[in-house]
């Protein structure tokens, strides 16, 4: 009996001594199912509604899904807003965004054309970030945007940065433009600064 149990302790021990279990290949595989994207949708548009009415109208060629990072990435994309009467009033393109589930934030990239009829005017570069909860629409300080009212006036510059809840608009890199004083414009003497 001592020696079966031996003979059996010793194949035993050939049998696990030859057995590695292998981490690395499941930390490589949890690392690797980051990457890869929960849901993939293809002209993909999503239509906000209140009242029976549309709020907003997102379409994207393409929407990933990673919900452990909350990120969504759009590609192609195009924003509508509207307002009680179903008319647009913003409208706005980008090639890539990046929007963050759970703070609401948007990092925009590539050809950028936004333009508000309530503000008059558009908004385009190649980078924006949007701030949900301070209402702040920024570019990066290397990146040039371009403001232009249906005034006529027109701003490009670096350092971008505008505040919704303040109205205030601010340029702190290199700036150059015109800006027309629409209330000087309006009353006929159209002062350009």
């Amino acid at each position: 009996m001592n020696i079966q149990c031996s003979l059996g302790a010793i194949l035993l021990s050939i049998l696990l001594g030859g057995c590695s279990i292998d981490y690395n290949e499941a930390m490589i595989a949890e690392v690797l199912a980051e990457d890869i994207p929960d849901t993939i949708l293809y002209d993909f548009t999503r239509v906000e509604v209140k009242d029976g009415k549309p709020l907003y109208r997102l379409q994207a060629e393409k929407a990933e899904s990673f919900e452990k990072q909350y990120i969504s990435n759009l590609t192609s994309v195009l924003f509508q807003e509207f307002d009680e009467e179903g008319e647009i009033i913003t409208e706005g393109q980008a090639d890539r965004v990046t929007y963050f589930t759970n703070t609401e934030n948007a990092e925009m990239e590539g050809d950028l054309t936004f333009y508000s009829k309530r503000e008059g005017g558009s908004v385009s570069g190649e980078y924006l970030f949007w701030e949900n909860e301070t209402k702040i629409l920024k570019s990066k300080t290397e990146y040039t945007v371009e403001l232009e009212k249906d005034s006529g006036s027109t701003i490009t510059g670096t350092g971008f940065e505008a505040d919704f809840t303040t109205e205030h608009i601010i340029f702190t890199g290199k700036t150059e433009g015109t800006w027309v004083d629409e209330e000087e414009d309006s009353a006929g003497s159209g002062s350009e600064q």
